[in-house]
């Protein structure tokens, strides 16, 4: 009889109660390889002050707020940690003993998810710890350039050399793994540049969803009477520079009679920046920010939601907003880059993007007020192919792959 293989998977976040997409992916990943009947076992080492209010999982790591680690060069650099972790989970000794103590004996696949935890890897490696292990390095985005793009946002005068620093990691992940993910075509095709061992396929997917009579009915009482858009977002900071990006300043386009509806941790962020107190009284009486809710209001959100708004101006990757609103076979409206490893889809009805922001403002007011598009078998066939268990067919192929 075949025995189960053992994977140890490395992140950089809790997955026990996923809220962003990274988190999502994570947890999606393990159960792909659960679903093989594989002995599973997820390490994730990650700031405790961003994740203060989550579940952790038995093997997670605290990066200590303190650590001489987060330093750069023997400089305090904002918004690096996942760069600097690396070093502090290979070169701590505390750290490095504690996480050694988490990787069993005997490992099949270590699965290291993003590169920030490349040097731990490495170390073990050289020091015998995964002999016989396949490495898999899953990437979630062509990393450096969007680092760049954040830094430069922040006036961060190291911006280029720190995202040098950051591609330099990817081009290695890809070449020290014996197979790397990617989450759209374009990012494959990237990353095969690194390495000549394979890399394949595995997009962003989706969880189908079922409202629950009872939470439509509360929300029903709760948002808007007249169609309404919806934006589901992490605080990331892409996600609101490409909200302000897209909507401007003022949010007079949005019907009186209705709302932009916002769920995720994004709301507060929009409603304390500048751009957005700049017309306050006028924002706020086309807004309606939720914040954070659970996977059963969120639910009964998505299925009232008229409009999905991906309003995604940056980044590689793709985004699991995007599979979501596409699941929904409500209207969605979006950028190129939101659509971004959906290329099937952009032709759908029901799909529109914009690129110049005055095209996607007017659109969000005609799509207000346009008939929820119609499905088919077809269309319907298609919307399938979004869930977690065909994208990460890949994955649990490779655990089976294990002698």
């Amino acid at each position: 009889m075949r025995q189960a293989a053992n994977i140890f998977i490395l992140g950089s976040y809790p997955c026990q109660t996923p809220m962003h997409g990274g988190q999502i992916r994570l947890a999606e990943i393990a159960a792909a390889y659960q679903r093989t009947g594989a002995q599973v076992r997820v390490c994730s080492v990650f700031d405790e002050t961003s994740y203060a209010n989550q579940r952790y999982g038995p093997y997670d790591h605290i990066y200590p707020i303190h650590s001489q680690f987060r330093q750069w060069n023997a400089q305090a650099i904002p918004l690096i940690d996942d760069l600097t972790v690396g070093n502090y989970a290979a070169l701590d000794p505390d750290a490095y003993k504690t996480l050694s103590q988490h990787l069993p004996s005997s490992v099949d696949v270590l699965h290291f998810e993003q590169p920030w935890l490349l040097p731990l890897v490495l170390r073990w490696r050289k020091e015998g710890r995964l002999n016989g292990t396949r490495l898999v390095y899953g990437s979630q985005n062509i990393e450096g350039p969007l680092k760049a793009s954040i830094l430069h946002q922040y006036r961060i005068p190291q911006a280029e050399a720190v995202a040098e620093e950051i591609s330099a990691l990817e081009r290695s992940a890809c070449q020290e793994a014996d197979l790397t993910l990617a989450v759209s075509e374009s990012d494959r095709k990237t990353l095969q540049s690194y390495t000549t061992k394979p890399v394949l396929l595995a997009a962003n997917g989706i969880a189908a969803w079922q409202a629950k009579d009872a939470a439509l009915k509360h929300w029903k009482a709760q948002l808007p009477t007249e169609k309404f858009a919806l934006f589901v977002a992490s605080a990331h900071p892409p996600n609101i520079s490409g909200f302000f990006d897209m909507f401007g300043d003022a949010l007079g386009f949005i019907p009186p009679d209705t709302r932009l509806v916002v769920v995720g941790s994004v709301g507060p962020h929009l409603l304390s920046h500048p751009r957005f107190q700049r017309w306050l009284p006028l924002n706020q009486s086309r807004i309606q920010v939720l914040g954070l809710i659970d996977d059963q209001a969120l639910a009964a959100v998505k299925t009232l939601a008229h409009l999905f708004v991906l309003p995604i101006t940056e980044g590689g990757g793709s985004n699991i907003k995007t599979a979501e609103a596409l699941y929904s076979g409500s209207h969605v409206l979006g950028t190129p880059v939101s659509f971004r490893g959906f290329d099937n889809f952009v032709s759908l009805a029901g799909v529109h993007q914009h690129a110049q922001p005055a095209a996607f403002r007017q659109a969000v007011t005609t799509l207000l007020q346009t008939p929820s598009p119609a499905t088919t078998p077809a269309t319907q066939a298609l919307r399938q192919t979004l869930l977690w268990s065909n994208t990460l067919a890949c994955v649990e192929d490779t655990a089976r792959a294990q002698p």
